[in-house]
């Protein structure tokens, strides 16, 4: 800690979620020259690399096509440079998210940029490549985890509420909402075939159901605090704004609404995961 910090002579900068103080933005911009532009060789140029600088140059920059030049180094980032610091927020972490996508090796690049989103006091952390609205460490580690989760309908419907909460062009937070209770079901569903409650080849039963069955096992203690929670949670979901019913009328979902479903659901998951199947 320096100085300024050890004796509180700083201001405490403010939340950025919507919006990127100077500072932020010289950090990005360091941390991405030095983990990708820089290792730039036109020598040994890839097709990867070559889709990623065409999508910065025309998507980000809005530069003309036909400038792009044919080969190019580290030295390309003096002409991004130029307009960087000019970019909105959000075109910055369109920048990053596009080099994530189509770039490999990229876990130092992103744990230097988590690093800074977290000193920035920025509401933003990078998850499996994407950059998504999460206000603390505890949330992002309880949905981290979930990517590793050993069975694949759990992870998909985790990675697809991610996905749908994350897109800031097109935000779908009533299917993130969905994704998030589904990735809960189908969990239950593998405990029930695991613990031979029910056939692998019989259609998977209701959440509803599920938690029934799993709850009232003489084989599971369950705290009764957290039963009628969970329980109370599901009828709420069950019942919310036609979301799992799919009605015609189905109303909005907020970020918040959606948010706090995927948090949720990947903590129950992990929980459900560590105290049924692990034991």
């Amino acid at each position: 800690m320096i100085f300024s910090e050890r004796y509180k002579l700083k201001p405490e900068q403010a939340f950025q979620k919507e919006n990127m103080n100077q500072s932020l933005k010289v950090n990005i911009w360091h941390i991405t020259y030095e983990n990708y532009f820089f290792k730039l060789d036109e020598y040994q140029q890839t097709a990867k690399e070559s889709i990623t600088i065409e999508l910065i140059w025309t998507k980000i920059f809005k530069f003309d096509i036909n400038k792009i030049p044919n080969y190019y180094d580290a030295s390309i980032a003096r002409t991004f440079r130029k307009t960087f610091y000019q970019l909105k927020w959000y075109e910055v972490y369109d920048l990053i998210e596009i080099i994530l996508k189509y770039e490999n090796n990229t876990k130092k690049y992103i744990e230097a940029l988590n690093r800074s989103f977290e000193e920035n006091n920025n509401l933003y952390r990078i998850l499996n490549n994407k950059i998504v609205p999460i206000t603390n460490d505890i949330e992002i580690k309880s949905i981290k985890d979930n990517f590793k989760n050993p069975y694949d309908p759990v992870k998909k419907h985790i990675q697809k509420s991610l996905n749908h909460l994350s897109n800031r062009e097109n935000p779908d937070y009533a299917n993130s909402y969905k994704e998030s209770i589904n990735a809960v079901e189908s969990l239950c569903n593998v405990i029930l075939v695991e613990k031979g409650y029910k056939k692998k080849k019989v259609k998977n039963y209701p959440l509803g159901k599920s938690l029934n069955i799993i709850f009232n096992s003489t084989e599971n203690e369950f705290d009764k605090s957290l039963k009628a929670c969970f329980s109370t949670f599901y009828g709420h979901a069950s019942n919310y704004k036609g979301i799992r019913h799919g009605q015609e009328t189905e109303e909005e979902v907020s970020y918040d609404e959606a948010k706090v479903t995927l948090i949720i659901c990947s903590a129950f998951i992990n929980y459900l995961q560590t105290s049924i199947l692990e034991n």
